[in-house]
C-alpha cells in the first residue's frame, strides 16, 4: 500500500480536534503550541494529498521524546496523553 493510503491527522483535523482535546485535559495555550511544533514539518511542503501525521510518525515522535526525557517538554503523562488524541483522530 502506498504511504498517502494510510490515515492521518491532517492539519486541520489538528486545529480542530486534537488541540480541542488536549486543551480540555488541561494542556495551557504554550504546551498547545509545542505539541504543534512537533509535528509541523509534516503539514508544510506537501500536497494537501500527503499533508498529515500518520500512525508511525506519531509513535516515531512520541518515542523520541520518551527516550529524551532531558528535553523536557512533557512529562510521560502528558506524552499518552498526546498520543491517545492523535491516535483517536486518525
Amino acid at each position: 500500500m502506498f504511504d498517502n493510503d494510510k490515515p492521518k491527522v491532517s492539519q486541520l483535523e489538528f486545529h480542530k480536534n486534537v488541540r480541542s482535546e488536549l486543551s480540555n485535559k488541561g494542556f495551557t495555550p504554550e504546551k498547545l503550541d509545542r505539541v504543534e511544533a512537533m509535528f509541523a514539518g509534516r503539514f508544510a511542503g506537501m500536497t494537501d494529498y500527503q499533508k498529515g501525521i500518520d500512525s508511525g510518525e506519531i509513535s516515531s515522535t512520541i518515542g523520541s521524546l520518551r527516550e529524551h526525557p532531558h528535553a523536557k517538554l512533557f512529562n510521560d503523562h502528558e506524552l499518552t496523553t498526546i498520543e491517545e488524541a492523535m491516535r483517536k483522530h486518525l
